[in-house]
C-alpha cells in the first residue's frame, strides 16, 4: 500500500520529504 502511494509521489516531492527529514534528523 505505501509503496503504491510513494510511487504516486512526484520525484521533486520525494527529494523535498527526503531533504526534510534528514534537516529534521540532523
Amino acid at each position: 500500500m505505501f509503496k503504491e502511494m510513494w510511487e504516486e509521489i512526484p520525484t521533486a516531492f520525494k527529494v523535498l520529504w527526503i531533504s526534510g527529514a534528514v534537516i529534521s534528523a540532523g
